[in-house]
């Protein structure tokens, strides 16, 4: 897919290729600095964990502040502290059109 001219395909074959990586530098694929990692991977990975949050606090009521709570223990590892800090940001939009 790299290869393709199409962006849509760049884009997915980028995600593909760094779906395990995270953004301490951890993961795969190996030998690659962690500032390599392309944004489409990096807000993939934070999407993914966002809706993975969501989803297991559901029914919960503060199930958005719970969701930034344990987003907040994987800043700067499991993903940027920027696109964290990016999501905190959002909690009242979060929280309306959740």
């Amino acid at each position: 897919m790299k290869d393709d001219r199409s962006p849509l395909l760049h884009c997915a074959a980028e995600i593909a290729l760094w779906h395990h990586k995270n953004a301490d530098g951890t993961g795969y694929p190996p030998q690659s600095a962690a500032s390599d990692m392309p944004l489409s991977a990096q807000l993939t990975r934070a999407a993914m964990r966002v809706r993975h949050y969501l989803h297991y606090y559901r029914g919960c009521a503060d199930r958005v502040e719970r969701m930034l709570h344990a987003l907040k223990k994987e800043a700067g590892a499991v993903i940027t502290v920027e696109i964290y800090e990016m999501i905190r940001s959002e909690q009242e939009t979060l929280e309306k059109v959740l």
